[in-house]
């Protein structure tokens, strides 16, 4: 007897144990989705990447534009089927470069005048955040081939806007260049209005061009 009833528990076993799913086991239909197979991962390329900035100030009656660039402290951008899904930016105060004026001593005042406290206040705030939440894909004749959906964070305060943008993707690589898109002051809490330099009006122009590198090998 004991012989037939070993061999039934040994079978009992194996059908509980075959019965049982495995935790990592694939979906009932036993494929994964495209989603998950065509997402692709991106680190921005530091050296490469670039926010360029313009600010207008107002000056014998003379509407002036002074402009440059700043970098990028770290970002990664995430591509599904050649459509962006999402990114996060951040943007480096500290590394503000202006390429309109001249004058040595000129620059480095209007460079600290842009960082100080009344402006973007880098000591509280050297950073600031984007994030693209989604893109729609611009059909017709258009000189941009992407609709972008953007957070962006500046002076601790949050705004969402959309810009268009070129989107690119070429071997290992990403490239993302917006148009130029114009934030207020005010909406951030900046109140510095200008001194001897003259009026500084509320637009800060911003336009990201950027270039990205896969993590994928």
């Amino acid at each position: 007897m004991k012989k037939p009833l070993l061999g039934f528990l040994i079978i009992l076993f194996l059908f509980i144990s075959c019965s049982e799913t495995p935790k990592n086991a694939l979906p009932a239909s036993g494929k994964i989705t495209s989603a998950a197979i065509n997402l692709k991962n991106y680190k921005i390329n530091l050296k490469l990447s670039k926010i360029n900035w313009s600010i207008y100030i107002i000056k014998n009656n003379l509407n002036i534009c002074h402009f440059g660039w700043g970098k990028f402290k770290e970002g990664f951008l995430n591509i599904s089927n050649t459509q962006l899904k999402n990114a996060s930016l951040v943007v480096d105060w500290a590394s503000l470069v202006n390429e309109s004026i001249e004058k040595r001593e000129e620059r480095t005042k209007l460079l600290e005048n842009m960082k100080g406290k009344e402006f973007l206040d880098i000591a509280t705030y050297p950073v600031s955040m984007i994030k693209i939440i989604s893109s729609q894909k611009i059909e017709g004749v258009s000189d941009y081939n992407t609709q972008l959906d953007m957070v962006v964070e500046l002076r601790g305060i949050k705004q969402t806007i959309s810009v268009k943008a070129n989107l690119r993707e070429e071997k290992q690589h990403l490239y993302l260049n917006t148009e130029r898109f114009t934030l207020n002051f005010k909406d951030f809490g900046m109140s510095y209005k200008g001194k001897n330099e003259g009026e500084w009006t509320d637009n800060f122009d911003w336009q990201m061009s950027i270039v990205a590198d896969s993590t994928q090998s």
